[in-house]
């Protein structure tokens, strides 16, 4: 049995609560009066938002860019106007990180500034029902090593700054070489997104695109021997916060149904020669709402996947999100 490590996403929600105490200042003003209700759609992979409370990563690269367009949505009965803030900084990272370069527009009107202020931007008026669009656009330092993971939370709060809802924008920073291990392993979403273990890396992660109630993400995961002998490789698929009961998996290695053994930590490959690799097919379903569990900021179901030889261990997030309703 494999013994679990929650750091990669405990690291990511710790950051998220620092940041969110001390980074951005939410002191309400006088004159503000509070008491409006909604929420954050953000897109990030595929074609659909996703809900609220969701995490978001994208595989990108140093140097490059990304983009998390979001709506607030206005879910009161009256016209109203809201308060966002977005903090910035390292999530995850094996030794150091760098900032990102963020910008955040409202149309062409670039609002970066209030967003990060001690009082954060107030949106235009939204009316009863309807959304405004804003974008948020992340530059990647260039040097950022790979395995490291950016990241920025949106927090949408009342005119008073109580605290609607929040967002988790990420840029994982990914290898794109094989490793050296016995255990290496290779994740891909059906959106594209992909991740390379690292056992020195606290937190890789590939996000599908959301998916509607009824609906599956599928993953394809790689074990691969790239050591100089002939090694099994143990392979285990965890419920990282509980919310199989909405988001749950099955995984099959081609058409035979492994997924009591993977969730049990006890699934074996063959013995793989160097070079040599197995292909485990990880079907994540959206049975039931709601469409989020657990505490506020963890709405993303998450499958910790775990690849083993020996005492080396590699683990890759695979993050499922429901899509905006």
């Amino acid at each position: 049995m494999i013994r679990l490590s929650h750091r990669s996403v405990v690291a990511l929600l710790t950051a998220l609560a620092l940041f969110a105490s001390g980074s951005v200042g939410l002191a309400a003003t006088a004159s503000a009066l509070g008491g409006e209700s909604g929420y954050l759609l953000i897109h990030g992979v595929g074609t659909s938002f996703a809900g609220n409370h969701s995490a978001n990563t994208i595989a990108t690269t140093a140097g490059a860019s990304v983009s998390f367009p979001f709506k607030v949505k206005n879910t009161g009965s009256s016209t109203a106007q809201f308060n966002l803030t977005v903090g910035n900084g390292p999530l995850v990272c094996p030794s150091s990180c760098a900032y990102a370069t963020i910008s955040l527009t409202s149309g062409s009107l670039v609002v970066t500034p209030l967003t990060q202020g001690p009082n954060g931007y107030f949106t235009p008026q939204i009316p009863a029902g309807q959304t405004a669009t804003f974008t948020l656009k992340v530059t990647v330092p260039t040097g950022e090593a790979a395995g490291n993971v950016l990241g920025q939370f949106i927090i949408l709060t009342d005119t008073a700054h109580h605290e609607l809802d929040r967002v988790i924008a990420g840029e994982v920073i990914t290898n794109t070489a094989k490793g050296t291990l016995a255990a290496d392993q290779f994740v891909t979403g059906s959106g594209g997104q992909h991740a390379v273990g690292d056992p020195l890396v606290v937190g890789e992660y590939v996000t599908d695109p959301a998916i509607s109630l009824g609906a599956k993400a599928t993953y394809t995961v790689k074990l691969q021997n790239d050591s100089t002998e002939t090694q099994p490789i143990t392979y285990h698929l965890y419920d990282e916060f509980g919310c199989g009961s909405y988001y749950p998996a099955t995984v099959k290695s081609g058409t035979t149904d492994i997924t009591a053994a993977a969730e049990a930590g006890t699934y074996v490959t063959p013995a793989l020669a160097p070079g040599k690799s197995v292909s485990l097919t990880v079907t994540v379903s959206h049975t039931a709402l709601p469409n989020w569990c657990g505490d506020p900021g963890r709405g993303s179901d998450f499958w910790a996947s775990f690849s083993t030889v020996g005492s080396v261990t590699e683990r890759i997030e695979l993050i499922t999100n429901a899509a905006a309703s």
